[in-house]
């Protein structure tokens, strides 16, 4: 079965939304604010499709398949992460924080060079 793909329109609209991460014409990626306010929901009992359109996204848009292997996905790590023990949760938050403060690097390499490539056309 193949995945809808997103029409430019579509991805424009996506991108729009502050809890999207990344979206391509294949694929779409949620911020973890997002996930974390999902879960929050979903917890409660609503229904993966009414919480995409509670926090800004159209249901008919993303389609059942993408919600319904993000619920899923989103339901197998929370179940991983309510099994460590504590010494694997400090190992996996060791490694979110190394793998954050390499993105903060690049971006302030990037903000360099672009702030350098302003000055020298001034």
């Amino acid at each position: 079965m193949n995945k809808t793909l997103f029409t430019q329109e579509q991805i424009d609209a996506l991108r729009a939304n502050p809890y999207t991460s990344y979206v391509s014409s294949k694929s779409i990626r949620f911020t973890q604010k997002f996930r974390s306010d999902f879960w929050d929901h979903y917890s409660q009992g609503e229904s993966p499709s009414e919480i995409f359109r509670l926090l800004g996204y159209d249901p008919l848009v993303l389609g059942n398949s993408r919600i319904g292997n993000f619920t899923h996905k989103l339901s197998k790590e929370q179940d991983r992460l309510l099994r460590m023990t504590p010494a694997e949760e400090n190992e996996s938050l060791r490694h979110r924080v190394e793998a954050l403060e390499f993105q903060v690097d690049v971006l302030k390499k990037a903000l360099e060079m672009a702030n350098s490539q302003k000055r020298r056309k001034s």
